[in-house]
């Protein structure tokens, strides 16, 4: 990185790290962080840089005692850095990595220069190369999710926004034709394979899921959307998720061959697992607290002959007349 690029981009960051007064900071604990951000420097060079940055800007120094502690002076007026932080550019990144599809359009198209302003600074400081070799990969078979079509979605987001209703033509699961529906949106459940409008008809109170890829069309009415009476949307969307609960908190107790056990060492299934290896029979027995939901019987049954659960009987009997509990 050129010298001076570099000192630019410190001092934007040591202007951002510093409190107004009565708050104050110190040199050590200054250079510290700026440490933590990537940034090359010694503690005299902050300290030079400091006494520069007084000189254009209301900084005030309490050298009464050391370190000096350092801060902006009280009513400072807020100051605008024309730049980006380290943190906030690969955050930025990854935004727009994984969230972006999530966004409105307008919003999406507004992050453009933002995105921009922070490829410059991850390019500058090194960054970049971080954000490329930084992957999720999901626990589980991974699906193509199901094509909806953009600008639908960005009618949906906006009648929302508006709260207005919407008139929608939708295709049912198993019909070969769509009809005409008007509704009234409340929200929109990302997540998996597939997603999902919320909405209620136009004059009913039962929230529906309507998926995304079968809504043909739509546009935003006129009419005021009607929300049922303390309907919240975040609680609906954990219940959704409740649906694949079948008992909270049970206590599973697990045999499983020793080479499959081996990874739950590593990855235990709850912070109070145990792990013991038995020699009569050969098997690790696994105990945890877990829910019981289907995505706990899935995992369970992917072992196969590998694995028997021995408690609770309910999911015992479960996986066993599924296939499962060979050991």
């Amino acid at each position: 990185m050129a010298k001076s690029t570099e000192t630019i981009y410190r001092h934007w960051r040591i202007l951002e790290l510093l409190p107004a007064a009565p708050g104050w900071a110190t040199a050590p604990a200054l250079w510290a962080r700026l440490k933590d951000d990537g940034f090359q420097c010694t503690k005299r060079t902050l300290e030079r840089d400091l006494e520069v940055l007084s000189g254009h800007h209301p900084l005030v120094v309490d050298d009464s005692e050391k370190p000096f502690r350092w801060s902006f002076a009280h009513k400072a007026q807020q100051r605008v850095l024309p730049g980006l932080t380290p943190a906030q550019a690969v955050a930025l990144a990854l935004a727009r990595e994984h969230l972006g599809a999530l966004l409105p359009k307008p919003l999406a198209d507004s992050l453009e220069p933002l995105y921009r302003n922070a490829d410059a600074v991850m390019n500058e400081l090194g960054w970049k190369r971080w954000v490329e070799a930084t992957a999720f990969v999901p626990p589980t078979q991974r699906l193509i999710p199901a094509k909806y079509d953009t600008d639908t979605l960005f009618l949906i987001q906006k009648a929302i926004a508006e709260s207005r209703r919407l008139s929608i033509r939708y295709r049912k699961k198993w019909d070969d034709s769509a009809a005409d529906r008007e509704v009234n949106p409340l929200g929109v459940l990302f997540g998996g394979p597939v997603s999902y409008l919320v909405a209620t008809d136009a004059d009913g109170e039962q929230p529906k899921q309507f998926a995304l890829h079968r809504v043909e069309s739509a546009s935003v009415v006129e009419a005021k959307r009607n929300v049922p009476k303390a309907f919240n949307f975040k609680e609906y969307a954990r219940s959704a998720e409740a649906k694949w609960l079948h008992e909270p908190n049970i206590r599973l107790v697990l045999w499983i061959d020793p080479p499959a056990a081996e990874h739950l060492r590593e990855t235990p299934l709850s912070e109070n697992q145990t792990w013991r290896r038995l020699r009569d029979p050969d098997v690790v027995e696994v105990t945890a607290t877990v829910d019981d939901t289907e995505q706990l019987r899935w995992w369970l049954l992917s072992f196969g002959e590998q694995l028997n659960v021995k408690s609770p009987r309910s999911l015992r009997e479960a996986t066993v007349s599924n296939g499962s509990g060979g050991v």
